[in-house]
């Protein structure tokens, strides 16, 4: 399906920009508020009354800066046919008649999104509130499921509870090629104080719930942070060994120095045989993917091919010699997996170095810079802060002619979690990955590792744990 002639892939980018633009509008109408009500929610409003003549100069600004960076850094001066000036000028007539920051921030990302880009968006001024809508979600073969619940949340009072599967969201049915603008929209965009959300439970009953949101000052988020750092789920990587053939390794981003790949390879060290666990991770630094490839090969390989508005340049991953892994070698990926780590696995299967195991990745495998977007004035939207835009510098691809963009990486062995396993928080895809290199251990205990799902922190739990120790 993935494959096919050039006619069949345009085909399936128009129909997905459709999707895309569609889901917006849908989403646009859903989520509006009643007249006089900021849709953006009363915990996450700096202004507490309107000022529709800040809010426009504000949002024309905004909207200069973002043509600016795509016209002087979009990889393809075509703008895939979009005619970007018009474009823009369309927009800057809507913004003159649009009065609340919500209504501004959508007109400016819709453009990037009719790019149907991945890596291409406009991320407005960050709010004194982070939302929290205490559950995650993920696409396991084609449906969506929540995946993990947190203690004492508003959506774990209402019911919902892992392995459950999300049938609609706000009214929209999530799907492989759209729940990514659902997040982008309702954790970037437009933060909601709600969300309906209509559910599958286990006994294939469904259930309408709304869940409220919790809006986390910087303190908040600061301790959340601390928390999470004490139980080592911040780590760019954890390691265990299964046997004393076999090690795992969980690599929760490419974000790192290459120094981290190198001590993560130096644990590895003697072992005959290597699962590495890409699941939920979303990429990073090109340059430590490179650096993590080099340790799998006796020789130097091709990566990808970067096509710039200025020419193309091929990336070569240099081999570590005599520190390279000779062993055999496993990649565990998922639906989350995305960017430098579909690259990656996507040449470890290229090259036939190892097996791919899992559920198609993400699809979005472009290079991008994170730019500032600050205006030439100060206003109260920002409170010190400016807005961002990601744009996509380079097209990549791969060393077999084939590009990963809107597609993903399809695994060697298909296989992803059940509601069962996520309602008991078993790991079923690593056990059976070590079960196929010569390992056997249960789902139970690979569940255990939280390889698949973050350990559990109990806030109260924590809090408790804190007076204990003050106590003694």
């Amino acid at each position: 399906m993935y494959l096919g002639t050039q006619m069949i892939v345009e085909n399936l980018r128009i129909a997905r920009r459709i999707l895309v633009i569609a889901l917006f509008m849908a989403l646009s109408i859903l989520c509006l508020s009643p007249p006089g009500v900021n849709a953006q929610g009363a915990k996450t409003r700096i202004e507490q009354k309107p000022n529709p003549k800040a809010n426009r100069e504000f949002g024309l600004a905004m909207l200069r800066l973002v043509k600016k960076v795509l016209k002087d850094n979009y990889y393809d001066p075509t703008f895939h046919g979009i005619n970007i000036d018009e474009r823009f000028k369309a927009a800057e007539a809507e913004i003159k008649t649009e009065d609340r920051r919500w209504q501004i921030n959508r007109t400016i990302a819709q453009i990037l999104l009719d790019l149907n880009d991945s890596h291409t968006a406009y991320y407005p001024p960050e709010k004194l509130f982070s939302v929290d809508y205490g559950f995650s979600m993920m696409m396991m073969g084609g449906s969506c499921y929540v995946v993990n619940v947190k203690k004492h949340s508003n959506a774990e009072t209402k019911g919902i509870t892992p392995g459950d599967e999300i049938v609609e969201i706000n009214g929209l049915d999530p799907k492989k090629d759209s729940l990514w603008v659902i997040y982008y929209i309702i954790n970037r965009l437009d933060p909601q104080d709600n969300l309906n959300i209509k559910l599958r439970k286990l006994d294939n009953t469904i259930q309408e719930i709304t869940v409220e949101a919790k809006f986390l000052s910087q303190d908040e988020q600061e301790k959340q942070f601390k928390e999470m750092k004490n139980d080592n789920q911040i780590k760019p990587y954890a390691c265990s060994e299964i046997s004393q053939e076999l090690i795992a390794c969980k690599l929760r981003t490419f974000v790192a120095e290459g120094a981290v790949i190198d001590k993560m390879m130096k644990e590895v060290g003697v072992h005959k045989k290597f699962i590495l666990d890409l699941r939920g991770n979303r990429g990073g630094i090109v340059d430590t993917e490179e650096r993590l490839t080099g340790y799998f090969f006796d020789h130097d390989v091709k990566i990808f091919t970067e096509r710039r508005r200025n020419g193309t340049k091929d990336k070569i991953a240099k081999s570590h010699g005599d520190k390279a892994f000779g062993g055999e070698v496993s990649v565990l990926i998922d639906s989350r997996s995305a960017s430098a780590s579909e690259i990656f696995a996507r040449v470890i299967q290229i090259e036939k170095r190892g097996k791919i195991i899992g559920d198609v990745s993400d699809g979005a495998v472009m290079e991008s810079y994170q730019i500032p977007l600050s205006p030439d004035f100060y206003d109260y939207w920002t409170r010190f802060t400016v807005a961002e835009m990601s744009v996509t510098i380079a097209d990549l691809i791969m060393s077999d002619g084939g590009r990963l963009e809107g597609k993903g990486v399809i695994p060697d062995v298909p296989v992803f979690p059940n509601r069962v396993a996520l309602s008991k928080r078993l790991d079923p895809v690593l056990a059976y990955a070590a079960q196929l290199m010569g390992s056997p251990i249960s789902a139970q205990k690979a569940g255990d590792l939280h390889f698949l799902i973050p350990k559990e922190v109990d806030p109260s739990s924590t809090e408790s744990d804190k007076k204990k120790k003050k106590d003694q």
